[in-house]
């Protein structure tokens, strides 16, 4: 839930069905008869989740990825894959230390919460990873860190960029096209699972 941290405040499902619910039980408890009452809450509700996007999208900053970030990064990782494709806290910490790669985090009240991995191998570029936390997905924050992959591309000036995805990772697939990525190949039965993977490439 993007709202856990604030539980104490929204305490009503907004959903519809959930509202009539809610009104029903609170009716049969004599604490209400008309479901209007329950319309404060409504509201109270959805201001509420308005207001922390609004508040996460304006606080969230962004800078390079410090070897003091390798637990944070271990943590959404921990969230975001499975298996192999997740890295522990010694990977990050070898990652870091390599002068061709290059990771950018985002960062909301001192909390790191998302990420992008870059592998600069000769002229080329390889987006290796992209995270955001589950609760924070939603609110442009791995299209920003796309963005700032763009840019280190274009400061380092560097020729082709591609990336591998998963064949039925459709959210990624969408973000990775808004950026002019385009499927190249296919390698079959590529992740441990049998899934397969997309080369993408983007001028």
């Amino acid at each position: 839930d993007v709202f856990g941290n604030i539980d104490g405040l929204i305490k009503v499902d907004v959903a519809p069905n959930s509202l009539i619910e809610v009104a029903t039980k609170k009716a049969k408890e004599n604490q209400f008869a008309d479901i209007k009452t329950l319309s404060p809450i409504y509201i109270k509700v959805s201001q509420a989740e308005m207001g922390l996007e609004q508040k996460i999208k304006e606080h969230v900053h962004y800078r390079t990825a410090l070897l003091t970030d390798v637990e944070a990064l271990s943590v959404i990782d921990e969230q975001c894959f499975d298996g192999y494709e997740k890295y522990s806290k010694d990977s990050f910490a070898q990652e870091l230390s390599l002068a061709d790669r290059h990771y950018i985090v985002a960062v909301f009240d001192n909390l790191v919460i998302g990420y992008v991995g870059l592998w600069k191998t000769g002229d080329d570029l390889n987006l290796l990873k992209i995270a955001v936390l589950p609760q924070y997905r939603s609110l442009g924050i791995g299209f920003n860190l796309m963005q700032l992959a763009g840019k280190y591309r274009s400061d380092e000036k560097l020729d082709k960029y591609f990336l591998e995805v998963r064949e039925h990772n459709e959210k990624a697939i969408r973000l990775y096209k808004k950026f002019g990525f385009k499927t190249a190949n296919t390698r079959e039965k590529y992740y441990a699972d049998g899934e397969n993977c997309l080369v993408m490439f983007a001028k």
